[in-house]
């Protein structure tokens, strides 16, 4: 005698039986013949699984969603790690003017820079265009609460929103700025120049 059987299987058969999926999980299976013994015990069963016809709720298949997200992934990393050389580069070139390049009010080049101006030109090293001023400069993006290499430091007195002061975050709470009138560009203790006033971190550009 013979039969026509639908098999679907998702689990491991057992001596006790077999544990099959919800059935609203499967939209199709394949059905096979099978040849049954006067006793009803099947002696050869022969099933095969179209695993395109399980139901999913995403739109895209599983494999090819994985892979989006991969290269978003990998593209995201690679923006991270063009921008992390760009601001190395930038804060290295400033870096090399220390004791060298002087408090010039209102200037913005190697040639003498006031402390908006230091900061303004390392930005247009990164190719990012800031406005020539210290409390804007604050503004100029995102506020943070762990700086990293690069970040704009404000520095504003207690009582007032206005930023009278900024430098370029070197890392392990150093900074490279154009102090003053009279005095070259140095790099500083945040804290140390700081003396009591607010310090806030200003990151443009993310990095790894």
């Amino acid at each position: 005698m013979k039969w026509l059987i639908g098999i679907v299987v998702a689990f491991t058969l057992t001596t006790s039986g077999c544990v099959t999926p919800p059935a609203e999980e499967i939209l199709g299976a394949q059905f096979v013949r099978a040849e049954v013994n006067p006793a009803g015990t099947p002696k050869e069963v022969l099933a095969a699984y179209t695993f395109a016809d399980v139901k999913t709720t995403n739109t895209q298949p599983l494999a090819l969603q994985t892979i989006a997200e991969q290269l978003k992934q990998e593209k995201q990393l690679k923006k991270l790690n063009k921008s992390t050389a760009t601001v190395i580069k930038a804060t290295n070139a400033v870096k090399a003017r220390v004791g060298k390049t002087w408090y010039v009010f209102s200037g913005a080049s190697p040639n003498g820079w006031d402390c908006s101006g230091l900061v303004l030109w390392a930005y247009e090293q990164m190719n990012v265009e800031l406005p020539h001023r210290a409390s804007e400069q604050k503004l100029a993006g995102k506020l943070v609460t762990e700086p990293k290499l690069g970040d704009i430091v404000a520095f504003t007195y207690k009582g007032s929103k206005t930023a009278y002061h900024v430098g370029l975050y070197l890392g392990e709470g150093k900074m490279v700025h154009a102090p003053r009138p009279g005095v070259a560009t140095s790099i500083e203790d945040v804290e140390h120049f700081a003396n009591g006033s607010k310090i806030s971190y200003t990151r443009i550009l993310d990095t790894m």
